[in-house]
């Protein structure tokens, strides 16, 4: 637009003041960046959009001077637990797995990337597996696991920039914060810093910043959840960088929009705060799941390529499309509060800026009278401001001018021309303003995407498309992880539950047992269909005993005795209960590791091969004698031993001592026993409808919807929610597939099994909702799913 020359226009009523003055010689504290979480499974759908909405949708979060033009990234670390709005797998389900393309998030950040080379990348995990450190999450093993990921990230063209503790728990201490910065360096990471602690800064962490330097010099930034009008005055004083490293977390109407504006000014003025970073990135999950639409942005329908790019994209927009990290705020009367209300911040290049975005001479002027939600709720009043300009912004001779309002969003002025360095400027109240000499900014604008569909019905998926390890399309998991995986043997894919241990003590809260969601949450009449195995779950309730496990030696407990006929070839009878090792039936012939367990009552030279394990010689492996001497005993801490593909692990050398009768290893430096455990949890799965409100962090709403469970012993019940409202027994070899189906039809609701009916009700309590397939915490797989309308 052309420049106009703005003259001095007071308003009625107005308040005169004197002006502004804004001195790029008066410089504060560095500018670190506005960016958004992808965490909590809220991106989920995302990936699962078909071109050119998939990538539309990224270039208004990411690409320079187009949309949002986010500085940060920052990404849940996938840990096989409940975080918010589902799981994210591991990058490590076990400790001897690895897979660096699992989930997402990577595939997420590489896509920023290619936008803006520039982007500040950032991982925190939520939770982490629960066989790290035995179930303690401050461990060595969890220090391996978080450079682990790094070094993933790093093999697919991803620096890490910043990578966290553990979000909203506890951070630790000074030795694990320590030793996780000499681990980094050791990898080659020097230049991955350390945020913590994602959450509330406590009296300890204060202390520990302000007292040692060496533990001051590892942390890169104190990062604080939600921090309205939170000081740290003395933090700030020792030069802490303080930021808000999780804010905002509302819906993306104007209202929400004002607050994340006014957060960007607001929190740099009243708490230092010199990074802000919003949960979520976009809200791209199934409706009726919690915290819904807490996003940006949002895409839920990946089937129809809909989405609704929203006001905070341009709020954003605002303040990130005419800075970058390492611009510096300027003092003295360069930011501040305006006379009836609102704020401003000034900005002006720094020599050590993320990429290059102005020289010296160059500055961005923001300013906030937003209302809305949230912190800092205010009525500003429309005022007439007049700014002048010094040192080497009194050069300006022109200044680009963008504003956004409820009614325009993202809006290119007038420009103005200063007279003798000095304008004055009309701020209505809720809006935001930018005053900038760089003539860099865009509306970026698409086609509009398509008009919004339900979900596709009739809807069936047999995982046969799918590449290895990968999440299918549309599948939404809430406990627990589901990927396709091919079974051994065979050239078909099967949809595999991955995780056997609930893992609370490494969770960020407690976790339900595995379940995928999938559908529409108004759908009401449907069918549900899938295919079951729970592989290795044919022993009969006579021959169960309890899982081997190994814990720390000690030869006065009975039960980690075992009389060995013959380690060369033979059974291993425990001392407890006259049960032997039984590997009978584990799901090592499919390729799926399944439970060790005291489950065979045969121990003789004539027992079956399930039976039989020779310790060899050389190499220490506990063979199994199933499927031809190729798996191993394998010891996992806070957890079943389990049948794996032999392999040169210490999880899986053994020694056996003829005097104490005990069978242990070494792998995690101390000796630990087998031993003859508890009974193993329920094994089931299960098929649902009409699942509503589901919340993975609640556990009364665990039990949703109408569910037909179908156990490893043929116990058979049909729930509402979590009433049983029939039950029975059948018949069932689990070593094949059988068919799980439950429709609904108004308010009757009928289950069956293999095609012979189980069970009809009549229940008036959901009323609609999406789908879901689970497990319990064990192998399970599943194939041919069907959900077609009744």
């Amino acid at each position: 637009m052309a420049a106009v020359q703005v003259s001095v226009v007071l308003l009625v009523g107005a308040l005169c003041s004197a002006a502004i003055v804004l001195d790029d010689s008066l410089q504060a504290l560095v500018f670190d960046g506005i960016g958004a979480l992808s965490a909590g499974a809220s991106s989920r759908l995302l990936i699962d959009y078909v071109e050119p909405q998939r990538s539309q949708i990224l270039d208004y979060l990411f690409t320079p001077n187009f949309g949002a033009n986010l500085h940060i990234i920052k990404v849940e670390i996938g840990g096989d637990c409940q975080s918010t709005d589902g799981t994210e797998p591991s990058h490590m389900h076990y400790r001897d797995d690895l897979s660096c393309t699992r989930g997402y998030e990577s595939w997420l950040m590489q896509e920023a990337r290619k936008r803006n080379p520039d982007i500040i990348t950032w991982g925190l995990s939520w939770g982490v597996p629960q066989w790290i450190g035995n179930g303690s999450y401050f461990s060595e093993d969890n220090i391996n696991y978080q450079v682990q990921w790094v070094k993933c990230m790093a093999s697919l063209g991803i620096s890490i920039d910043l990578i966290g503790i553990w979000n909203e728990r506890s951070w630790g201490s000074v030795d694990y914060v320590l030793s996780l910065r000499a681990a980094l360096d050791a990898a080659g990471f020097a230049d991955t810093h350390i945020s913590l602690p994602d959450g509330g800064i406590d009296a300890g962490l204060t202390q520990a910043l302000l007292t040692n330097d060496t533990f001051r010099a590892a942390v890169y930034s104190a990062g604080m959840h939600y921090p309205c009008n939170v000081k740290n005055p003395a933090l700030a004083a020792a030069g802490v960088r303080l930021w808000a490293s999780e804010d905002y977390s509302q819906s993306p109407t104007w209202a929400g929009a004002s607050s994340w504006g006014r957060y960007f000014v607001n929190n740099y003025l009243t708490m230092n705060i010199t990074s802000t970073t919003a949960w979520s990135l976009i809200w791209s999950v199934f409706d009726g799941l919690p915290y819904g639409q807490a996003g940006l942005m949002i895409a839920t329908e990946p089937w129809s390529g809909s989405y609704n790019v929203t006001a905070p994209i341009w709020t954003s927009a605002q303040f990130c499309q005419f800075t970058s990290p390492g611009w510096i705020f300027l003092g003295g009367q360069g930011s501040g509060t305006l006379p009836l209300g609102g704020g401003y911040v000034t900005l002006v290049p720094g020599p050590n800026q993320r990429g290059k975005r102005g020289t010296v001479g160059d500055f961005t002027l923001v300013i906030q009278t937003l209302e809305g939600g949230g912190c800092d709720q205010a009525t500003p009043s429309p005022q007439n401001v007049t700014f002048s300009l010094a040192g080497h912004l009194a050069s300006a001779s022109l200044l680009y001018v963008w504003s956004t309002t409820e009614a325009d969003w993202f809006v290119q002025q007038p420009s103005i021309t200063p007279i003798g360095g000095q304008f004055t400027f009309f701020v209505d109240a809720g809006a935001m303003y930018t005053m900038t000499t760089l003539d860099i900014g865009r509306r970026g604008q698409y086609p509009p995407p398509p008009p919004s569909q339900p979900f596709p019905m009739p809807y069936t998926d047999d995982f046969q498309s799918y590449s290895q390890d990968t999440t299918p399309q549309f599948f939404s998991d809430q406990g627990g992880t589901f990927a396709v995986r091919t079974v051994p043997g065979t050239k078909n894919n099967a949809l595999s539950q991955l995780v056997f241990d609930a893992g609370d003590s490494n969770s960020w809260v407690a976790n339900p047992d595995p379940v995928t969601l999938i559908g529409g949450a108004s759908y009401a009449d449907y069918s549900v269909g899938v295919s079951v195995m729970l592989p290795g779950r044919n022993r009969p309730p006579s021959t169960r005993g309890g899982l081997a496990t190994v814990v720390a030696c000690d030869a006065t407990q009975a039960n980690q005795r075992w009389v060995w006929n013959t380690p060369a070839a033979g059974y291993i009878q425990s001392v407890s209960d006259q049960l032997c090792l039984n590997s009978l039936g584990c799901t090592s012939s499919i390729g799926f590791w399944d439970c060790v367990t005291t489950g065979g009552t045969c121990c003789g030279s004539d027992c079956y091969a399930g039976l039989q394990f020779r310790l060899d010689a050389a190499s220490g492996q506990l063979v199994s004698a199933l499927d031809t001497d190729q798996n191993c005993v394998t010891a996992q801490p806070h957890g079943p031993l389990v049948l794996a593909a032999c392999n040169q692990s210490a999880a899986q050398r053994w020694v056996y001592n003829q005097t104490s009768q005990q069978l242990y290893t070494t792998y995690s430096g101390s000796a630990q026993c087998l031993t003859n455990g508890d009974q193993p949890p329920e094994v089931y799965a299960k098929a649902c409808v009409r699942v509503s409100q589901f919340n993975g962090q609640v556990q009364s709403s665990w039990d949703n919807g109408v569910c037909l469970h179908v156990s490893s012993l043929g116990a058979w019940s049909l729930r509402s929610g979590p009433t049983t409202v029939g039950n029975g027994t059948i018949s069932v070899d689990w070593s094949t597939w059988h068919r799980l189906y439950v429709t609904a039809t108004g308010q009757q609701f009928t289950a069956s099994f293999d095609g012979q009916k189980l069970s009809s009700i009549t229940d008036a309590t959901w009323t609609a909702g999406l789908a879901s397939i689970g497990s319990g915490y064990h192998p399970a797989l599943f194939d041919d799913f069907t959900m077609t309308l009744s």
